[in-house]
């Protein structure tokens, strides 16, 4: 290894013996003003276009908010077939409101987000054994969503759903 080291260290030595003598350090490493690019205009250049990027970041389709206000409808596949749900939505920034209308007319309110397109939401509906929560969570694609929602102790269910049109 220090034999290694050494012939390193020899060839180092020697490729610095070829620099002629009449440079100075500060002459070998200068760069063209026009072909440094961080040179006057190289970095304003360089500023100008970090703050572009950073100013339109908020502008891009990703970073905006997407919106669920309105009337959707929602089905739960379940073991014992398609359940279909009312469901109103009504945003405010990231937080959500939620009205569900069970296939009976029952009725459950509840709170929950939006965070870009990742929806969550939680309800309790009122069942002959008690108060059922119900956690939902999914993702939301225009005028679509689609995720799992959590029935208490019962497991867990696939479900969609489709904002309803005017």
């Amino acid at each position: 290894m220090e034999r290694l080291r050494s012939r390193i260290a020899g060839r180092i030595l020697a490729s610095q013996a070829r620099i002629p003598s009449s440079l100075n350090s500060r002459d070998r490493i200068k760069m063209p003003e026009n072909l440094n690019p961080f040179g006057n205009f190289g970095f304003k250049f360089l500023i100008m276009m970090a703050l572009s990027t950073i100013l339109a970041l908020p502008l891009s389709p990703m970073a905006q908010q997407v919106s669920v206000d309105g009337e959707w409808e929602l089905v739960t596949q379940t073991r014992s077939g398609d359940v279909t749900w009312k469901v109103v939505f009504a945003q405010e920034g990231e937080s959500i409101t939620v009205t569900m209308t069970g296939p009976r007319g029952g009725e459950a309110k509840g709170t929950g987000t939006l965070k870009e397109a990742v929806i969550e939401w939680t309800v309790k509906v009122a069942t002959p054994r008690g108060a059922l929560e119900m956690a939902y969570k999914g993702v939301v694609e225009g005028d679509m969503m689609s995720g799992v929602v959590r029935r208490g102790n019962i497991g867990t269910a696939a479900w969609t759903a489709k904002r309803k049109t005017a």
